[in-house]
């Protein structure tokens, strides 16, 4: 009876192992929300220094989506 509790165990501890490395690296989606979505206004900066029509915040913003500083700073900057 003790063996089987423990092979009970070890599985349970795996299954959560393996959930976790899932959710962490994307396979299970999460709930995303768009601004719209909460009500909440972009926020324009109105300065467009290189003047390629997309406002210097919004340059930012999409700076750093390409590099993929998010992921790995582990920041939340609003879309």
């Amino acid at each position: 009876m003790n063996k089987k509790r423990f092979l009970i165990l070890i599985t349970l501890i795996f299954a959560v192992m393996i959930l976790y490395a899932l959710k962490y690296f994307g396979y299970i989606p999460t709930k995303s929300y768009t601004l719209k979505e909460l009500g909440i206004k972009e926020i324009k900066s109105g300065i467009d220094k290189d003047k390629d029509g997309i406002d210097d915040y919004k340059d930012i913003k999409v700076h750093i989506i390409k590099t993929d500083i998010l992921r790995k700073a582990r920041v939340y900057v609003p879309m």
